[in-house]
């Protein structure tokens, strides 16, 4: 869990124009979730976020969701 925090934090630091972050919160707890949702979904931040997560409550908190179903195939939809 604090391997992810710190690549997270590392991230950010760099302050770059695009993060993508692919299930990477899952593993914290739930205070450091917390920290780290408050710091990538900042609206005065300088990068647009990309989320990957199964977490329904994580999902919540973004302001626009695309959501991907599989199908019968097994692929993306």
């Amino acid at each position: 869990a604090y391997t992810q925090a710190l690549m997270i934090a590392r991230a950010i630091a760099g302050k770059p124009r695009l993060l993508m972050v692919d299930e990477s919160l899952e593993p914290l707890d739930v205070a450091s979730c917390r920290s780290a949702l408050e710091a990538l979904l900042d609206k005065g931040a300088s990068w647009t976020l990309l989320l990957c997560t199964h977490d329904a409550e994580i999902a919540a908190r973004c302001d626009t969701k695309i959501v991907l179903a599989a199908t019968s195939e097994g692929k993306a939809a």
